[in-house]
């Protein structure tokens, strides 16, 4: 949806804008390497480091950024609503699926185990500092006091537009669309390659990013037909923002199974060495616990109080 909206914003016709973004997407995967994908996709995703930069240009106020932060709306159903949005957003029941996958196609053993804790405590503190950023830049640009309490913006092309206003064009309208640009891209990479990698395992047919389209063309078809299905629904003119708040909120009720599973898996299956046991076992099921409880709560009073 971001890639329609930045040529929205250049006066790209939608179809094309996405027409462009399918091929590009469908290009970075049938390169026949893991290893190529991976830095096209670590490239790309360097785009919302901007949004450090524009969290800096934003100038929010020492005084307001410590109010707010604790002034939480406990007492609106909707902040509850957009809580488990943001977990679903966060822990996401695919991105496990995702993580496994792609540590098979690289052909990691226990020996880069690790490296590979470590890469991935890096990727959170990353996303958790990017997606800062984001809510630090909109708070202090749009929600500073200068616009109506209920302002509300319906899509990026709006937020783009309303940024522009308070922090200039090269803030407001390129820098944070470069942002949107490049998270939405590894949000398609991820989620359609997801897809192709766990269907591909349930059905038992060839499923790397090593092999090419004719070596594995059941793989690359789903991820092109992920691709396309994704802008049949750009296209509709559905409100995407409201849809992927919804998405994320369905990804939080499905967190507790997935957690769920992934403790009896560690607890059960793994090689003996590596099983979750003793008090980190006991520290990974209250926190799984405490996320899980958190996230169905959140999702349920969010969606059905008045």
């Amino acid at each position: 949806s971001t890639q329609s909206t930045w040529g929205t914003l250049y006066n790209v016709p939608k179809p094309a804008s996405v027409a462009i973004m399918v091929v590009f997407l469908m290009a970075v995967v049938v390169t026949g390497s893991y290893r190529r994908v991976e830095r096209i996709a670590l490239f790309v995703g360097m785009f919302e480091l901007v949004y450090l930069a524009t969290m800096i240009m934003s100038a929010p106020k020492p005084s307001s950024f410590f109010k707010n932060i604790v002034d939480i709306p406990i007492s609106k159903p909707k902040y509850f609503y957009i809580v488990s949005a943001n977990i679903g957003a966060v822990v996401m029941p695919w991105m496990i699926y995702y993580q496994q996958s792609a540590i098979c196609d690289k052909g990691l053993t226990s020996a880069d185990l690790p490296y590979e804790r470590v890469d991935t405590a890096i990727g959170a503190c990353l996303t958790q500092l990017i997606m800062t950023s984001v809510i630090i830049t909109a708070a202090a640009a749009l929600w500073d006091g200068s616009l109506p309490s209920d302002n509300s913006l319906d899509n990026v092309e709006e937020f783009a537009n309303a940024l522009k206003k308070h922090m200039g064009e090269a803030a407001g309208k390129v820098l944070f669309c470069l942002g949107m640009l490049g998270g939405s891209l590894i949000g398609a990479i991820v989620v359609s390659l997801t897809a192709a990698w766990t269907l591909g395992e349930v059905v038992g047919l060839k499923r790397s990013l090593e092999s090419n389209p004719r070596e594995a063309p059941w793989f690359y078809g789903v991820y092109a037909g992920i691709l396309i299905i994704g802008s049949v629904i750009v296209l509709s003119g559905v409100n995407v923002v409201n849809l992927n708040v919804g998405i994320q909120v369905m990804n939080a009720l499905f967190l507790p199974i997935v957690l769920t599973f992934l403790v009896i898996l560690a607890r059960k299956t793994l090689p003996e060495d590596y099983k979750l046991k003793g008090k980190y076992f006991i520290v990974v099921v209250f926190l799984f616990s405490a996320c899980a409880g958190l996230s169905v709560f959140s999702s349920i009073y969010g969606i059905f109080s008045p």
